[in-house]
């Protein structure tokens, strides 16, 4: 499976990976429906791929898992019971999917790109060299995305603590996102909420710029320090991600 939907759904705080708090989506391992509790179970080593989609106004979460004999043999200490809490184990479950489908990581430097904003013109990467970047990879379509970038999270826990300090950028790239799916998501209902990201979004229709970085999962963010190398990388839109970003930055604007 080549073509893999990002991640779409949420779990607990979590807010990635897996729909909701309680079985409000539908959950297949390899072709069989199963449960939330079920796939929380499963070793991240041992999924070969995890494809989301929405039918019926409902999130449905399809993993196939790895030939047989192909799972990861789990950490030394753990083999003989996993006595982590759901949000413990889905974070886990979230790490193995970053280790797994991310190409660029820490201290690695971060792909170049150029690309349109939403607002006009173009930008590069390059061009914000001295300063420290938050590259934020977001859709109009995934809720974790939405949850992340509303007022409540990434701009109270980063945007506004950096918001003084000239040396931070933070740079949302909407993934799959064309002029008009991002016309439509600013006229709707709820754009109040995301006005701030107008003038700010760089547009990825085709998947260019996030193709540099990973193969799938969103929302995904890249602390990029003055040199231009990765600091910090982070999927999902948990509270304890956001923390470890704004730590991340914060050592690095004081540098």
């Amino acid at each position: 499976m080549k073509r893999i939907l990002p991640l779409l759904a949420a779990m607990i705080a979590l807010t990635t990976v897996l729909p909701g708090k309680a079985q409000t989506g539908k959950y297949y391992i390899d072709g069989r429906e199963t449960t939330r509790e079920e796939l929380l179970k499963l070793p991240a080593g041992a999924i070969e791929s995890m494809a989301n989609s929405v039918e019926n106004g409902l999130p449905v979460v399809r993993i196939k898992l790895k030939p047989e004999g192909g799972e990861q043999a789990p950490a030394t200490g753990q083999q003989e019971k996993n006595t982590a809490t759901p949000h413990e184990k889905a974070m886990q479950l979230v790490r193995g999917i970053y280790e797994q489908h991310t190409l660029l990581k820490e201290g690695d430097l971060a792909a170049d790109f150029r690309a349109t904003k939403y607002a006009g013109g173009d930008l590069t990467l390059t061009a914000l060299r001295g300063k420290v970047v938050l590259l934020n990879f977001w859709a109009t379509w995934c809720g974790p995305c939405l949850r992340e970038l509303a007022p409540e999270a990434l701009p109270k826990i980063i945007l506004e603590r950096f918001a003084a300090d000239s040396e931070f950028v933070f740079l949302p790239v909407a993934y799959t996102d064309s002029k008009e799916s991002l016309d439509k998501f600013f006229a709707g209902d709820e754009q109040q909420n995301y006005a701030y990201l107008r003038d700010l979004t760089a547009m990825d229709p085709d998947k260019r710029v996030f193709g540099l970085y990973a193969e799938q999962g969103v929302p995904r963010s890249f602390v990029i320090d003055r040199n231009g190398r990765i600091v910090l990388g982070s999927l999902g839109a948990a509270q304890e991600e956001l923390e470890r970003i704004a730590a991340a930055i914060e050592k690095e604007l004081s540098r």
